[in-house]
């Protein structure tokens, strides 16, 4: 996750800069792992209900 973030602040990026690192980490099947939503949500500075919400969007679902 750290090697995706690039070192970026979550401060700094938008919410669509956010949606596009979870999609690159779907894609990469990094939320097949055990905590790897509760990790994201603390790496992007979000809650894990957000990150399951970028989920859905990426996935399709809304």
């Amino acid at each position: 996750m750290d090697k995706i973030l690039n070192g970026q602040s979550p401060t700094a990026m938008s919410r669509d800069e956010k949606i596009e690192k979870i999609r690159f980490m779907e894609q990469k099947g990094l939320f097949l792992m055990k905590g790897s939503i509760e990790k994201a949500a603390e790496k992007l500075g979000v809650n894990k209900v957000t990150v399951y919400s970028y989920l859905d969007e990426v996935r399709g679902k809304r």
